[in-house]
């Protein structure tokens, strides 16, 4: 099922295999399977020269890790945060 939003897209890619540990790069990749990017989002970023939706996807995780619901196991790394 489609994601309604990058959030949502990126949490579903997080409880599709639960206790893997996932690189951002495989996030990033499976991004497009849950959820339409806007041609804007697909767009390189002038300053960071990656597309726009993988410095919004940063964010998001950022974000998931504060709320304790990814934990971050080293750099590159996250799974979802074991209750």
């Amino acid at each position: 099922m489609k994601a309604t939003n990058l959030r949502e897209a990126i949490i579903q890619i997080f409880q599709t295999e639960p206790e893997k540990c996932l690189g951002l790069k495989e996030i990033y990749r499976r991004i497009p399977e849950l959820f339409e990017l806007s041609e804007e989002q697909k767009e390189r970023d002038e300053k960071y020269l990656l597309p726009r939706f993988e410095h919004e996807a940063r964010g998001i995780i950022a974000a998931l890790e504060k709320e304790n619901v990814v934990e971050r196991l080293d750099r590159d790394r996250r799974r979802l945060k074991v209750k």
